[in-house]
């Protein structure tokens, strides 16, 4: 496959997880609050399923997980716990707040990955202006969304 063909189908592979990600949001507020089901017990439905699904999308990548240097696992985990936390606090935020202010506070996440990238990966990514000036604008909007979206 192309590169351009390769990064084509990564940007819409990005739409279509962000799309899936709006909906699951929405799902879980409505679980949690309309439905009443405790947060905990929604985490461990909605990860049991997620485990699931990679298991069987990613078999033989997951057999090749003990050829692995130690260093290389503990990235793995680490990147593992950390999006386990944010989906953990994600759930616990839809308990406690309305999803149209949870959302868009979760949708800086862009700010966090940038600035990381820029400090840890920039041999591997560039943080072009163009990029920043987009994260911006993006930060912007989430937060007249979220002044907008509450009583002050």
């Amino acid at each position: 496959m192309g590169r351009d063909r390769k990064v084509l189908l990564g940007t819409v592979l990005a739409f279509l997880a962000a799309i899936l990600y709006g909906i699951s949001q929405v799902i879980a507020k409505k679980g949690v609050t309309e439905y009443e089901v405790p947060p905990v017990v929604f985490l461990f439905v909605a990860l049991f399923f997620a485990t699931f699904l990679m298991v069987i999308s990613g078999w033989p990548g997951i057999k090749s997980i003990r050829y692995l240097p130690p260093k290389k696992v503990l990235l793995l985990v680490g990147a593992g716990l950390t999006s386990g936390l944010s989906v953990t606090l994600l759930v616990s935020a839809l308990d406690r707040a309305p999803v149209v202010v949870v959302t868009p506070i979760v949708a800086l996440n862009p700010i966090v990955s940038l600035t990381l990238i820029y400090f840890f990966l920039r041999r591997l990514e560039k943080v072009t202006k163009r990029v920043a000036l987009g994260t911006g604008v993006a930060l912007s909007g989430a937060i007249f969304v979220i002044i907008g979206s509450t009583e002050l």
